[in-house]
């Protein structure tokens, strides 16, 4: 799901594509024209343009959602006690200005620079952790968190940015028939997905 929203969010901001495409040539030239993992992984305006679609899209209102087995003391003193369910508002933690400046705005390149684009309380060496697709900061529990952080993130985000580099490079992307707004996101319980009605254009674009 993460590579369709990633892709309506091109379409809606084709000014994202010029400097995307270039970087991808510019990668699997330096490769020889055979991707590897290191060079995927320095695809680090794709990484910002991801991690920036994630925290827009997140795929649930809720980071996680756990019971209790038997008591936690917290660092306020709240006890919570055995039988209790425990959720936490991934969805609105991503959207909270307390952890991403103008939260309420698509910034493609929100996570390009080390200082740029955090909470002004956000220390530098924090927010170089977030200029990759995998990391996780305050407010994004994209991928899980503590212990519980997804294992197979590397895999997945290289999957997903392999996926989008070709696209790039390859095809013209665009909503048919002039249609310039995303589709809204559809909604089942907790859960956040894309419009799986929605239709997207692709054009062969001629390779040198």
């Amino acid at each position: 799901m993460a590579a369709t929203h990633a892709l309506f969010d091109l379409c809606a901001m084709p000014e994202y594509v010029g400097a995307l495409r270039a970087e991808a040539q510019s990668a699997l030239a330096e490769s020889g024209g055979v991707w590897q993992y290191s060079i995927i992984k320095n695809l680090r305006q794709l990484d910002s343009f991801l991690k920036e679609s994630q925290r827009v899209n997140q795929s649930t209102f809720l980071g996680f959602d756990r019971k209790v087995m038997s008591a936690i003391k917290l660092s306020d003193g709240t006890i919570l006690p055995p039988g209790s369910l425990i959720m936490m508002p991934g969805g609105p933690m991503s959207r909270d200005p307390e952890y991403y400046k103008s939260p309420g705005s698509f910034e493609g390149r929100r996570f390009c620079s080390p200082a740029a684009n955090v909470s002004d309380d956000t220390s530098k060496a924090t927010a170089r952790t977030t200029q990759d697709y995998t990391s996780i900061e305050p407010g994004n529990l994209s991928w899980g968190n503590g212990r519980f952080t997804c294992p197979g993130r590397w895999y997945g985000a290289a999957m997903i940015k392999l996926i989008l580099a070709n696209l790039l490079i390859k095809y013209d992307v665009s909503f048919p028939g002039g249609q310039t707004e995303r589709p809204a996101n559809t909604k089942y319980d907790t859960e956040v997905h894309p419009d799986f009605g929605a239709t997207v254009r692709f054009a062969r674009r001629q390779l040198d």
